[in-house]
């Protein structure tokens, strides 16, 4: 494999306690070259100390505080932009400061996609299981989302990566200033940035599971809901071929099991449509499944059955509420 100079990106606001398990990570990953760079986005908590500890004794650690941001900019973009231009190496690496890569060859791994006509790879994240509903649903949307935008980049129509695990060239990063244009968006850090650089630079794909990264997913519907909606807002900067093409998947799948429920109620459902609804839902499901498995996505076929039917509502209302109400903190 080859060993790659890289730098590894952190914008962390308030995380000393996920930075205490996360920096030791980054530090232990394999390269001869390389350095983590945290930079502390005007946190209330301990961070700034923590940073400062690691900087007196571990030689690949750097970072910075921020204490005035331009009005301009949201804060975390500001954050990454800050970081990405103090970078050593022409090889990012951006992380969140609550995720934890797979194994000490995660960079490495994921560097190693980087093909000659790429300057962009996306990488995967998964979130930890645990026995819930809600855990259910986060897991779930993320795997649909993820096989949506892997297949995308695989036709040779990228529209997002994630910012939990994500690498590109600085230069490509420059030469498209950056966040500029989307600097003042409450995210969009990585989906708008990859449709930015994809007009011009190729994107490759890394599913490797030694190259994974995981975090700890919300654990109430209140957190979550705010999560997703700042999630679900960011779509209306995706460009108009996205918007059509996601909107259709996710409205289609809905009006489907909507109009399978109105004829199970006004009593008129026939053999014919109850054959469809199966097969439909067992073609998608089985689908899905295959993916996971290639992934690793710890979830069931069951699951993912009851889940394709739940979640075209939550994602429908959601989206609708997203577009309502204005985000204005990443944090």
């Amino acid at each position: 494999m080859t060993d790659m100079p890289f730098s590894i990106i952190v914008a962390a606001k308030n995380e000393a306690q996920n930075l205490t398990r996360l920096i030791p990570s980054l530090l232990a990953q394999k390269g001869a070259k390389f350095e983590v760079i945290v930079i502390d986005d005007q946190s209330t908590d301990t961070t700034s100390l923590l940073l400062e500890e690691y900087a007196k004794t571990a030689i690949h650690f750097r970072y910075k505080t921020l204490t005035n941001i331009p009005k301009a900019f949201n804060s975390k973009k500001y954050a990454l932009d800050t970081g990405i231009r103090m970078s050593k190496y022409e090889n990012i690496i951006l992380t969140d400061a609550d995720c934890m890569p797979s194994s000490n060859r995660w960079a490495q791994i994921l560097l190693s996609h980087m093909l000659e006509d790429s300057s962009i790879v996306l990488g995967i994240s998964h979130y930890t299981y645990k026995k819930s509903l809600l855990n259910l649903i986060i897991r779930f949307e993320t795997l649909q989302t993820m096989i949506s935008y892997l297949s995308f980049a695989l036709s040779g129509v990228p529209y997002m990566g994630v910012g939990r695990n994500l690498a590109y060239k600085k230069q490509a990063f420059i030469s498209f200033n950056g966040f500029g244009g989307i600097e003042n968006i409450v995210g969009g850090d990585d989906d708008l940035l990859v449709q930015k650089m994809s007009k011009a630079y190729n994107v490759s794909i890394c599913i490797d599971k030694e190259a994974i990264c995981y975090s700890h997913p919300k654990t109430d519907f209140l957190s979550y809901i705010k999560q997703k909606k700042r999630h679900l807002s960011v779509g209306k900067y995706y460009l108009p071929k996205f918007k059509f093409l996601l909107t259709l998947d996710g409205v289609s799948n809905m009006f489907f099991y909507t109009l399978f429920l109105l004829f199970v109620i006004i009593d008129k459902l026939s053999v014919l449509l109850a054959f469809l609804f199966v097969s439909k839902l067992l073609i998608s499901s089985f689908a899905m499944y295959k993916a996971k498995l290639k992934v690793g996505a710890k979830i069931s076929f069951i699951e993912i059955i009851l889940m394709d039917v739940l979640n075209s509502y939550i994602t429908s209302i959601l989206g609708g509420y997203s577009v309502l109400v204005k985000n204005k903190k990443w944090n």
